[in-house]
């Protein structure tokens, strides 16, 4: 959970979890979603997810937020909603002209699902969930 400070700031700007935004500090303009902050992390640093997938943590101190007046791509927000619970997972299309494929999981990271509220990860348990994350 983010820091009374950083709430306060935040609500006094219109800002919640999940809204783009745009975080300025040091000269250098960052723009994403607004992640929560999971409770093992320093609350005084925003979580932001950059339209790459990867999440970048700034301190808030000294830094400007607002809501960013871009557009995220589509692609950006079909995958934000599925990650947040409220997006589905396409339905898989099978060829039979195509020869079957067999996938062996062991694990790791690329069969698991980041909880954004708890940090911690929990394992795809279906196929399209592995085939949404590893096409």
């Amino acid at each position: 959970m983010y820091s009374e400070k950083v709430r306060k700031a935040l609500k006094s700007r219109g800002i919640k979890t999940g809204d783009r935004v745009c975080v300025k500090k040091l000269g250098k303009e960052t723009e994403g979603l607004l992640m929560p902050q999971t409770g093992a992390g320093d609350p005084e640093t925003l979580i932001i997810k950059l339209d790459n997938g990867y999440n970048v943590g700034i301190r808030f101190k000294d830094a400007g937020i607002s809501k960013s007046m871009s557009r995220e791509p589509a692609s950006i927000r079909k995958e934000s909603d599925y990650e947040k619970g409220s997006g589905k997972i396409p339905r898989l299309r099978f060829k039979p002209s195509k020869p079957s494929v067999s996938m062996i999981s062991v694990g790791g990271t690329i069969t698991s699902k980041l909880d954004y509220r708890t940090g911690g990860v929990t394992a795809l348990s279906k196929p399209s969930e592995i085939l949404h994350n590893v096409p």
